[in-house]
């Protein structure tokens, strides 16, 4: 909708204010280029900054090397870096096994690839750890993409249940994204 697009303008511009702003270190300066990249859809741009062996050496504790190492693999999976990207989200998966984000990125890759027995399994993996923490919309994203494989393989009424559970689940938070 117009309000949905104008809301995204506007959140646009606010990151792309705050990426200007005066930067205290490389690694800072590193980040910010990234997430700009991120923002304007510059991938190349942004896994450039977030493969830095610089962002690397200074990142402190491992829930910011997660949170890198999750950027980084999107960035490399929207710049087509596919081999890359895989890597990096078993990067994320070898640190962080539940990871959902990570899981259900993989999962895609995996899908495209051909090799949907592992996409599903994948997903079920993500389905059960955004339930354990409670993130329903994560659930709703990983049964509408289980609908989407399961009907790709004329498994139709498994594909038509993920479906409805997707819908319902995304009902329940007013979620109108899906």
């Amino acid at each position: 909708t117009l309000m949905e697009l104008d809301y995204f303008d506007r959140a646009r511009a606010e990151v792309l204010k705050a990426t200007d702003l005066p930067t205290r270190s490389k690694v800072e300066e590193l980040l910010v280029k990234g997430t700009r990249g991120l923002v304007l859809r510059d991938f190349p741009a942004a896994c450039e900054a977030f493969d830095s062996r610089m962002f690397w050496t200074k990142i402190a504790g491992a829930e910011d090397r997660s949170s890198a190492a999750l950027d980084l693999a999107r960035c490399q999976d929207k710049a087509y870096m596919t081999d890359k990207a895989k890597a990096s989200f078993e990067a994320v998966l070898a640190a962080d096994p539940t990871n959902p984000a990570a899981l259900t990125s993989l999962a895609a890759i995996v899908d495209r690839q051909g090799r949907t027995e592992e996409a599903l399994r994948l997903l079920e993996r993500a389905r059960t750890s955004n339930e354990r923490t409670g993130l329903q919309e994560g659930v709703a994203e990983v049964d509408l993409r289980r609908a989407v494989i399961l009907e790709q393989i004329s498994k139709l009424q498994e594909s038509k249940d993920a479906a409805t559970r997707a819908l319902e689940t995304a009902g329940k938070f007013n979620n109108r994204q899906l």
